[in-house]
C-alpha cells in the first residue's frame, strides 16, 4: 500500500534563498526555519522519508504569506520560484513526491 502524506512544507533551495535575502526575513521566519533542515534541506528530506516504506508527499510551501514579503512584485517572483522549484521536485523524483 502506498502512503501519500498530503500535509508537507518544503522551501525549494532557490526560493529559500531568495525569501532570506528580503529585507527583515532573517529575524522572523528566516530565524525559525534555518534550525529546521528538513524544510529547506533536500538531502535531509529524503533521509527522513527513507525511514518510511512506500511513502511520497505532497510539498507546499510554508508561512509567510508571499504578499507579506515586501512588493507585490516580491511576491510574484517568490511565487514563481516556488512553484517552479517544486514542479522540478515533482518531475525528478516522482516516486517521492505527487504533484
Amino acid at each position: 500500500m502506498r502512503y501519500i502524506d498530503a500535509f508537507n512544507h518544503f522551501f525549494p533551495r532557490a526560493f529559500f534563498d531568495k525569501m532570506l535575502a528580503v529585507p527583515g526575513t532573517e529575524l522572523a521566519i528566516g530565524k525559525r526555519v534555518r534550525n529546521i533542515p528538513c524544510i529547506y534541506d533536500l538531502d535531509v528530506r529524503l533521509k527522513m522519508m527513507d525511514e518510511f516504506e512506500n511513502y511520497q508527499q505532497v510539498l507546499s510551501i510554508s508561512q509567510p504569506p508571499l504578499e507579506d514579503l515586501g512588493t507585490p512584485e516580491t511576491g510574484h517572483e517568490l511565487s514563481k520560484i516556488a512553484n517552479d522549484g517544486l514542479a522540478e521536485l515533482c518531475a525528478k523524483y516522482p516516486d517521492r513526491f505527487a504533484g
